[in-house]
């Protein structure tokens, strides 16, 4: 029994790192030895440590070393394994821990560090199940409390292999339903990565590969581009695919493209500006357009045929007539048609140049009537005077035949 204490003691001693130098040690003989090693014992040895100039203590246990105490064990068997708290150990350091709630198999402190450590921890809090729980704790400064890192070497740094892997599977085989990664915040989850690749950012549930639930800033503040081939849109009080809207209540600009950078924007359908109702147009715009320039691509039955031989003037007492009845020009929508319908501008265009024509057509018309009134009143003027000489020169014969006639009376 003296000679275990003394053993035990040493031990302890040993791997606690307070063994001090010393020239001579109690030696306990063993009985006899197995394949020319001690069955046990405890003595100088001849190994001399890296950075030491002393021999060590070598304690030995051909079939193991074993150490008890009132609650814990040690175990050091003949293949190398160290066991704590248990006598079957299964790695080069197996450890096992009592029953208490959020057992700690292991805790690391440095000794200039108090308060920082590294922890692996039972985070089940019940008995007869372990999930580890990987607890680095740091408080003297503002630095990661835990930092992970992956290192190569320098001419490895090539091929598509990552450095680092995080690999979360069902034994033998791929897992289907469960979540594969989630990160929490105090308990809150803030990122989760499904089964089958979708990544939800603010949200337990993603359906795509990748579900935000919350405002996205690309670029911070700086500037980043968004690259997509698909765009949809979700309303802000729906959880199913809707509209799509772009700055719906920051009230910001929409751009495509820069001034040294210009871009097209294609629709396939119809836009509305001002207005969620366009009719069926391609376009509907509840407000004003101020444009440099409109041009119509198209637009069939232009009215040059009305400059055509064949084609019948109205006759300007039909016009007035019509306008009497109707009290709008024929072919031209009405103020009250106008205002139900709208009008089409290609249209209407086309049917104010045909009125422009038309009027046209008129004004030569009357025109060439004014040509001729004014060549027959020219023709007429020159007879008025031709009839003024005329006439000048009939009273001045008769005022002659007069004077004549008077003189004969008087002989």
């Amino acid at each position: 029994m003296k000679r275990s204490l003394k053993i035990a003691a040493i031990a302890a001693m040993a791997l606690g790192g307070q063994l001090q130098a010393q020239t001579s040690y109690p030696v306990s003989t063993s009985a006899h030895t197995v394949n020319d090693s001690p069955w046990y014992g405890l003595g100088r040895s001849s190994k001399v440590l890296p950075g030491t100039t002393f021999q060590a203590v070598q304690l030995a246990g051909y079939y193991g070393l074993y150490m008890k105490t009132g609650l814990g064990q040690l175990t050091f068997n003949h293949q190398g394994l160290l066991g704590i708290n248990t006598d079957n150990p299964q790695a080069t350091l197996d450890i096992r821990t009592s029953k208490t709630t959020f057992e700690t198999p292991l805790h690391l402190e440095l000794e200039d560090a108090s308060g920082d450590s590294f922890s692996i921890k039972n985070a089940t809090g019940a008995n007869n199940q372990f999930i580890p729980n990987l607890i680095g704790k740091h408080i003297s400064d503002n630095r990661e409390a835990l930092y992970i890192s992956g290192r190569i070497g320098s001419g490895n740094d090539s091929g598509t292999v990552p450095i680092m892997t995080f690999d979360s599977r069902i034994d033998g085989s791929t897992a289907q339903i469960r979540p594969l990664f989630a990160w929490d915040n105090n308990g809150n989850r803030k990122m989760l990565l499904t089964a089958d690749g979708k990544l939800g950012l603010g949200t337990s549930s993603p359906t795509e590969k990748l579900t935000i639930a919350g405002n996205v800033n690309i670029g911070a503040d700086g500037n980043a581009s968004l690259r997509v081939r698909n765009l949809y849109g979700k309303s802000s009080s729906s959880s199913a695919l809707d509209h799509l809207y772009l700055n719906y209540s920051s009230r910001k600009n929409v751009y495509v493209g820069s001034t040294n950078n210009q871009a097209s924007f294609f629709v396939h359908g119809n836009i509305g500006i001002g207005t969620e109702q366009t009719h069926g147009y391609k376009l509907g715009v509840n407000g004003k357009i101020a444009a440099l320039e409109v041009k119509v691509a198209k637009q069939a039955n232009w009215p040059d045929f009305v400059f055509s031989k064949n084609y019948e003037l109205p006759k300007l007492e039909e016009v007035a007539l019509h306008i009497k009845e109707k009290g709008h020009l024929k072919n031209i929508p009405s103020a009250k048609e106008v205002g139900e319908n709208g009008f089409f501008l290609a249209q209407m265009d086309a049917k104010l140049l045909q009125k422009i024509e038309e009027l046209t057509l008129y004004t030569i018309a009357q025109e060439q009537q004014l040509s001729a009134q004014r060549k027959q009143n020219e023709r007429q003027q020159r007879e008025i005077e031709a009839l003024k000489r005329q006439n000048k020169l009939l009273t001045s014969l008769v005022a002659r035949i007069a004077n004549i006639e008077k003189k004969l009376k008087k002989d």
